[in-house]
Parts: C-alpha cells; sequence; structure tokens
C-alpha cells in the first residue's frame, strides 16, 4: 500500500498531494511574516510611532473520498511582539459528506465562512487569527444558484474576543445568470452571555446585486438593514454599498465606492441607528490601515488597479472619510481618538497596495498609506503607515 501511495506522491501550491485510487489526501502549510510601522501609533498627537513584528503558521491535513465526503483539519500558531507568548490553536476542523440523497452537502464541526464581498462574513485573512466558526452548514449548490442555511457559534479568540460568547445562524443565497450575480441573506446573531439584556440580539436582513464584464463597466450595489435589539435600545442599523468600475486596456481598471454605515447620534431615544458589523475586516473597505471600522461611516474611494506583465498587481486608493452621523460616535479601531463637537470630517487615506507571486510558493504584499486627520478628531494627528508581508506556501 505505501509504494503506490508514495508513487503518486505529488507536489502542487495547494501542498503535497497523495493519490490512490478515490482518495486524495493533501499535505499543506502556510508561514507567513509581517513588518509594519506607524507613525504616531496611535494617530493622536504626541504619540511615538511604533514597529511590530507578526507570524503565523498553519499546517493542514485534507482527506477527501471522490466526491462523497471530505475531511479537514488545520492547526494555527501565532506569534505576536513584546515578549508575549505565542498562540496554538485549532483553526479548523470539519468533515463534509457531500450530494446526501443527491440534493445537499453537509458540513459539520469548525470551519471558515465567506459570503459575497465579506463585508459581513469574512476569512479576516489579514487579521492575526482569522476567523472561523463551530456549527453545521447546509449547502445546495447547482451551476444556477447556491443556497447555504448556517448554525454556529463564532469562536472565541479567532471571530469574536475571549469572553464573548455568540449564536450566528443564517440564510445566504446567491443566483447566478451569466454576467449577472443577485444575492440575498438573513443573518441572526445572539450574545447568550448578557445579564440585563445588555448584548446584542439582532438580525440583519440584504442583499447583493452585481454586474461584472471583462472588457465594459462592472457594478455592485448591496443594502442592509439590522432589528432587533442592541442591549436595551431597538436594533435600527443600515448598510449601503456601491461600486462602479471600467477596464482600460486589459491591465488597468479605474472605480468608484462608495459605503455608509449608519451611526446613533441619540442614545437616549431608545433606538439604535448605528450599524454593528457582524463578522468582517474593517482592512478591506474603510482603510487599509485598519483606524476604523464599518460603523457611524461614509466612505468615498476613487480608486485604480494595474496588472503588470511581470506579475506586479497594483491598487492605489483614495479614502474620503466623513461621519454618517455629525452626533454619533467615532469609528474607532483602536482606541484614543476623541470626538470634535459639530464636525463630521474623519479625514482623508491615501494608500497603494502591491501584491506578486513568486514561483507559485511565495506570495508577496506591501504597501503604503497616509492618513490626514479630518476635523471630527480633536486629538489627532496625520499618520504614515508601512507594511511588508510575505508568505510562504507549502
Amino acid at each position: 500500500m505505501l509504494l503506490p501511495l508514495l508513487l503518486a506522491l505529488a507536489q502542487d501550491p495547494q501542498g503535497i498531494v497523495i493519490t490512490q485510487g478515490d482518495t486524495k489526501i493533501t499535505l499543506g502549510a502556510a508561514l507567513r511574516f509581517r513588518a509594519e510601522t506607524r507613525d504616531p501609533s496611535p494617530a493622536v498627537e504626541g504619540a511615538d510611532g511604533e514597529t511590530a513584528s507578526l507570524g503565523r503558521f498553519r499546517a493542514h491535513f485534507d482527506y477527501s473520498l471522490n466526491d462523497q465526503a471530505q475531511a479537514f483539519l488545520q492547526f494555527q500558531e501565532t506569534v505576536v511582539p513584546d515578549g508575549v507568548p505565542s498562540s496554538d490553536t485549532l483553526h479548523q476542523a470539519y468533515g463534509k459528506l457531500k450530494k446526501l440523497a443527491d440534493l445537499a452537502d453537509l458540513q459539520f464541526g469548525r470551519f471558515e465562512m465567506a459570503y459575497g464581498g465579506e463585508l459581513l462574513i469574512s476569512r479576516s485573512d489579514w487579521s492575526r487569527t482569522g476567523s472561523a466558526f463551530d456549527g453545521i452548514r447546509v449547502s445546495r449548490q447547482t451551476a444556477s444558484y447556491v443556497l447555504d442555511f448556517f448554525a454556529t457559534q463564532p469562536v472565541e479568540g479567532q471571530a469574536v474576543p475571549v469572553g464573548v460568547d455568540q449564536s450566528f445562524m443564517g440564510f445566504y443565497g446567491t443566483l447566478n445568470r451569466e454576467a449577472m450575480q443577485v444575492e440575498g441573506y438573513f443573518l441572526a446573531r445572539d450574545d447568550r452571555n448578557d445579564p440585563g439584556g445588555t448584548g446584542l440580539d439582532d438580525m440583519t436582513v440584504g442583499g447583493r446585486f452585481l454586474w461584472t464584464t471583462k472588457t465594459g463597466p462592472s457594478f455592485m450595489a448591496e443594502a442592509a438593514i439590522q432589528t432587533g435589539e442592541h442591549g436595551s435600545a431597538d436594533a435600527a442599523g443600515v448598510l449601503l454599498t456601491g461600486d462602479a468600475s471600467i477596464r482600460a486596456l486589459t491591465s488597468m481598471q479605474f472605480g468608484l465606492n462608495v459605503l455608509y454605515a449608519s451611526g446613533d447620534g441619540d442614545p437616549a431615544d431608545g433606538d439604535d441607528d448605528a450599524f454593528i458589523p457582524l463578522y468582517n475586516t474593517a482592512h478591506k473597505f474603510v482603510g487599509a490601515s485598519d483606524l476604523f471600522i464599518v460603523t457611524n461611516v461614509l466612505d468615498v474611494q476613487p480608486y485604480a488597479t494595474y496588472s503588470a506583465a511581470n506579475g506586479w498587481r497594483l491598487t492605489g486608493a483614495v479614502h474620503l472619510l466623513t461621519l454618517a452621523d455629525e452626533d454619533g460616535a467615532l469609528p474607532d479601531l483602536r482606541g484614543g481618538l476623541i470626538k470634535a463637537p459639530n464636525e463630521s470630517d474623519l479625514g482623508m487615506e491615501l494608500e497603494l497596495l502591491a501584491w506578486k507571486t513568486i514561483f507559485q510558493e511565495i506570495d508577496l504584499h506591501l504597501g503604503v498609506s497616509q492618513y490626514l486627520v479630518g476635523d471630527a478628531v480633536a486629538n489627532g494627528d496625520d499618520q504614515i503607515w508601512a507594511f511588508v508581508q510575505v508568505q510562504f506556501f507549502i
């Protein structure tokens, strides 16, 4: 048995593949290093600059039996600076039974989830740990549509902070028609350790429309509302986003993205009008330097992308940031910012990002960003942020 397995062993970008008849076993690993610097950190007057190094190692085992069953196991170790101990975690561990009764796939255990543009549910790969969920997912897939139903618990220390006990369940459907794609979703989140009703018990309902062409214009629009309860207040948040782009030749693309996440300017009226993010990463949406989160923010973002013949991919963007509600709280991700009264201008972020894949086994990612503080941040200061990230795949 061992000799045929070794003879069938192969190497591809996803790892070492061993095949034997209908059985496929993949052993793989990914090692990621990132160094970044911020000056000042946080973006407040008088703060010093800061340089940090982060590391993450993942190793996985993937067993597949034809198109009938799959077992996947992935371990993760993260390393942070300043003498903080490394953290060993089980990132994914799931089984999947495929085409049950020729109708649907059943996935159970711990797994990643990502839907749409990852604005609501994301793998959060940029983060130190990524996001994972414990539970079950039933998926029906055809050439024209995908229907997913899931009931999960976000993993503490990955999808939610340690000490947060939540349930997360819902439905996500996608309809594909050539250049057109239509998505709809119903997502329910509930804090289960909230004595006195101080936690989140809300529902997010929305949809997404895409029209994508390779040579002409492309469009995207998404809208969602939140209902239920945010603590003792009634949830009434709104999320709106749209994107329009057009290609120039085959290597250039120019576009405009607008994102609106509502804020709450009157906490005493019994309604929480702020949109509270689910399990996304703000890194992809309101500035790569991760200064703000997707709540009480309006981001108008003109951008351009370029794919060079030597394999480099470049993206340049300008984020024009304002408060969605002038009287609402700052969407401060890192803390330390103080809101100025009667002001709504959060500032501007200019960013340039670059990617290159080398030999299909090394990903190089680097970038620089300049944040110019707005009048809505009373104690703010301009910040420059730069990083280099290298990821090796085995």
